[in-house]
């Protein structure tokens, strides 16, 4: 489950504690733990058991703008952002990667560093024989 929270600053540790609640009010023990908020960056601790492209938040939004993908075992990844007419406007990471949960927080810039125009994008996720897409909306 991914949780959106606003005005996180990059490069600063935040600690959590999350616990359930059951049907008669009983909860469980906390989970506690802490992460340190990156622009490219693993979260440490998560060790996925299955591919994911999880949607990009704020959707729709400004910059910045969250994109998490899991891959779930060492193989090649691409995480780029496309435009409605298929052009590669951000290649967020191409290579080999590890198993891991990926955050990456995009500034809004296309990879000659210049601010994208409002509009309608597509987040695609190629790992392996595993490919999702994910709908994200820029307001300017």
């Amino acid at each position: 489950m991914v949780f959106q929270i606003s005005g996180l600053i990059l490069e600063h540790e935040y600690f959590f504690s999350a616990f359930s609640f059951d049907e008669v009010s009983n909860y469980s023990v906390p989970a506690t733990g802490s992460i340190i908020l990156s622009s490219v960056g693993i979260v440490e601790g998560v060790l996925p058991r299955t591919h994911a492209l999880y949607s990009p938040f704020p959707n729709p939004g400004r910059a910045p703008v969250t994109v998490i993908c899991d891959v779930p075992i060492r193989q090649n990844l691409s995480l780029d952002l496309f435009g409605v007419d298929g052009r590669v406007m951000r290649r967020f990471f191409h290579g080999l990667s590890n198993p891991a949960r990926y955050v990456f927080v995009w500034d809004g810039r296309d990879d000659r560093e210049q601010p994208i125009p409002s509009g309608v994008y597509f987040v695609r996720m190629q790992a392996g024989a595993f490919e999702a897409r994910r709908k994200l909306v820029v307001i300017r």
